[in-house]
């Protein structure tokens, strides 16, 4: 895990600020990673300036859409087409 400068979720609005990769839980996120709120369970884009933004149904992967189905807060408020 990294810690990152504090940033919010596009979805949810809560506050993040450390950040952990798939494969490799020290990379830090680059403009066109995927990210998922520990808190909503949307999926996220993040951009070339540091930010994040809802991604589109239709860009998010079969394996991420999966891990945002399954995450434990994904009760119905990941706005994903199952």
């Amino acid at each position: 895990m990294r810690f990152v400068k504090a940033h919010s979720c596009p979805g949810c609005h809560a506050q993040h600020d450390a950040v952990s990769g798939w494969n490799n839980p020290d990379a830090m996120p680059k403009a066109g990673d995927f990210s998922i709120c520990l808190y909503c369970a949307i999926v996220t884009i993040y951009c070339a300036d540091g930010t994040m933004r809802v991604a589109a149904d239709d860009e998010i992967p079969d394996p991420v859409r999966l891990l945002a189905a399954t995450h434990p807060t994904a009760h119905g408020t990941s706005k994903l087409k199952h």
